[in-house]
Parts: C-alpha cells; sequence; structure tokens
C-alpha cells in the first residue's frame, strides 16, 4: 500500500489537495482518494505535515477495507508503524478538520485489531530500517507467499 498527494496553495489564502492511495493485491486493487478545499492559518511545515498525515490515514484505511474483504496474509505499508504511531496528537492546521488526529488514532487502532483478529500481519516498509531487508527479499525472490505473487510458473520460481 502506499499514496501521493499534491496541493496549491491559492489567492484566496485556501488550499486544495488531492490525496490518494493504492493497495494491490493479486488481480484486485483498492484504491481511496481524497479531494479537499480548506483555509489554513499553519505555517507550510504544518500543512506539509497534515496532509502527509493524510496520506498515512488513507493508507491505514485502505488496509482495513482490504482486510474487512477478507484479505488474510501479508499487509506491506509504506513507511515505518513507529513512526505512524509516535505523533503528537494536535489540532490540525486545517480548519475544516480540527478533529484529524483523533480520527488517525482511532483508524490506527481499529487496523491493528482487525489485523490482529483476522491474523494478517502488517509490515511497515521504510527506506532507513531493518524491514528494508525483507522488501528487497520480496522483490529478489518474485515468490513469497500465494497473496502477494500471485500465479508464477515453476521455472520461474526456480530462479
Amino acid at each position: 500500500i502506499d499514496s501521493s498527494y499534491q496541493m496549491e496553495r491559492l489567492k484566496n489564502g485556501g488550499l486544495f489537495y488531492v490525496v490518494r492511495a493504492l493497495g494491490i493485491e493479486g488481480n484486485n486493487e483498492y484504491r481511496l482518494l481524497e479531494a479537499d478545499f480548506d483555509y489554513t492559518d499553519g505555517s507550510a511545515h504544518e500543512v506539509n505535515n497534515a496532509i502527509q498525515r493524510k496520506m498515512e490515514y488513507l493508507e491505514i484505511k485502505l488496509a482495513v477495507e482490504a482486510i474487512s474483504e477478507g484479505f488474510s496474509g501479508i499487509v506491506l505499508i509504506d513507511g515505518s508503524f513507529y513512526g505512524r504511531i509516535s505523533h503528537l496528537i494536535i489540532e490540525s492546521p486545517l480548519s475544516n478538520d480540527r478533529d484529524f488526529f483523533i480520527k488517525y488514532y482511532q483508524e490506527v487502532l481499529r487496523l491493528f485489531k482487525l489485523a490482529k483478529e483476522n491474523n494478517v500481519m502488517l509490515i511497515g516498509i521504510s527506506k532507513e530500517s531493518g524491514s528494508r531487508f525483507f522488501r528487497d527479499f520480496l522483490v529478489k525472490q518474485r515468490v513469497v507467499h500465494p497473496r502477494v505473487r500471485g500465479e508464477v510458473e515453476k521455472d520461474e520460481a526456480k530462479r
């Protein structure tokens, strides 16, 4: 699961942003998109931080959606889970979403509970962590778990 965003500050002081997340499992794709216009009194750093948390939020919601629809196996999500849960709960600089961080943590807890109940392994892949080894292993092997690898011919698996 990964996400991206684009945002533009407008001349009237507003902010237009689009945040999207994508998850792929075999032939299934899970997608979420949020587009909104808001006003902010926060600094550029605070706004970027809030939008990046929205990216993480959509990734978490996507994982919840996939598990709720019956996905079982391993969820690879971009970034560290420690990093996701170590944010301070602060008021969002976006005027229409002041309680965002409360919703964020509620969704994190929901994901952890669902993953535990459904025996789903959650792995956060961070560029600067030991989990990079696991990601590299998956890429090199191309054959790990039926849910991850899809259909692979025996000859291809032996390589």
